[in-house]
């Protein structure tokens, strides 16, 4: 029944997250797609989330009712809803895989001034000393570590394409119209994202088990997961500042601030009265948002 009568404003609770997680004036933005099914239907979401300490939170997302990937308009769609309410100032720098490119999309961001690092395929044409090559074999020479930065054209638009070998043997393309010299640094913080998905799923709120297949129901019930995303990070936070997580031997942290502050929250909700004065403080966080010294816990996240 709460599903039926319930509805929220997108704005409002776009507005709630970014004011609960907000500590300066500008944020890295995120956008990617998860997607599962039930029976025969396809649930793929299109997901615009803001990176936030080695997570990211959703922050508008789409539910694009079909299988594959996203279109020019739907991607334009959810980035605008952004643009409008906070600004396009308030980008630091968007991020995005080589599933969102395009001469349009491009065009696009380049044009309402959002700065962004995208992966792009290797088989893109790019004009480069006065001829058009397929980018990848500008950078088949590449070292494992090494770095290459070119100044070229792509759909039209002049761009900087750097080019990544990873450790593993992997090349990386990626195209900005930033820093080309923070680009990789910059790229690597996207996989915060896919960290949330998997919070959001198999290793947190269990979403692919939901057998709701209604569109409206869906969203709804993802924007209710994104405040508890929101909550959680912020809950970890806070005990991440009173007893740090543990450090790993490989130099990681051995949990994200989502599941030290879900295995927190859980905790004193299971003792309240043994942890009286920390339930106190869960909801003066939840409160007022800005109580918690974030430069404390500004540490090097890393996937776990």
């Amino acid at each position: 029944r709460f599903f039926e009568k319930v509805s929220l404003d997108w704005d409002q609770l776009a507005a709630f997250i970014v004011k609960q997680i907000s500590f300066k004036d500008k944020h890295t933005l995120i956008l990617d797609r998860t997607n599962w099914k039930i029976g025969t239907a396809n649930i793929n979401f299109l997901v615009l989330a803001v990176a936030w300490h080695g997570i990211s939170i959703p922050v508008y997302w789409i539910n694009l009712g079909r299988a594959g990937n996203s279109n020019t308009m739907e991607r334009m769609q959810i980035l605008s809803k952004f643009i409008q309410l906070f600004g396009v100032d308030k980008i630091e720098i968007f991020l995005a895989d080589r599933e969102f490119i395009g001469d349009d999309w491009l065009h696009w961001l380049d044009h309402y001034g959002v700065r962004f690092v995208i992966k792009i395929k290797g088989n893109s044409k790019i004009y480069y000393n006065k001829k058009y090559k397929r980018v990848l074999k500008s950078f088949r020479s590449l070292r494992r570590g090494g770095i290459r930065i070119l100044k070229c054209t792509l759909w039209d638009l002049e761009l900087t394409i750097v080019g990544y070998k990873h450790t593993d043997g992997e090349v990386y393309i990626l195209a900005t119209n930033g820093d080309p010299n923070l680009a990789v640094e910059l790229y690597s913080i996207r996989w915060q994202i896919e960290s949330m998905f998997l919070c959001l799923k198999s290793n947190g709120f269990n979403l692919e088990d939901t057998h709701m297949v209604d569109a409206n129901k869906l969203e709804l019930l993802f924007g209710l997961l994104a405040i508890l995303t929101c909550w959680n990070c912020k809950i970890g936070c806070w005990f991440h500042v009173i007893k740090p997580i543990k450090i790993k031997n490989h130099d990681r942290p051995e949990q994200n601030l989502f599941h030290y502050g879900m295995t927190m929250i859980g905790t004193i909700l299971n003792n309240v009265l043994d942890y009286a004065n920390d339930f106190r403080n869960i909801l003066r966080i939840l409160k007022k948002p800005h109580l918690i010294d974030h430069s404390s816990y500004d540490m090097e996240w890393q996937c776990v």
